[in-house]
């Protein structure tokens, strides 16, 4: 691509809703997590499943509840072996 190429939206790049959590929320869920998990392993699953499963609800990423009962779940997805990695 030189310089003087442009991407295309709908073609190149696709525009999607993004998601996350705030610092108050991620701390809400390291307290609810089990104690016996360290916090090493309690920030790997906020940050690599948490908000994975967040941004897989699109339009509803709000809602932290769906992205938990995405990650419950994900267990059962056979379909899309991306999905299958991140969780395993």
């Amino acid at each position: 691509m030189s310089l003087k190429q442009s991407l295309v939206l709908g073609k190149d790049i696709v525009e999607r809703i993004s998601w996350g959590i705030d610092i108050c929320t991620a701390v809400n869920l390291i307290t609810v997590l089990p104690l016996e998990m360290n916090n090493q392993a309690k920030s790997d699953f906020i940050e690599d499943k948490v908000i994975f499963s967040i941004q897989q609800q699109d339009m509803l990423g709000y809602d932290i509840r769906l992205a938990l009962n995405y990650i419950i779940e994900a267990e059962t997805r056979v379909e899309d072996p991306h999905i299958r990695a991140r969780f395993s």
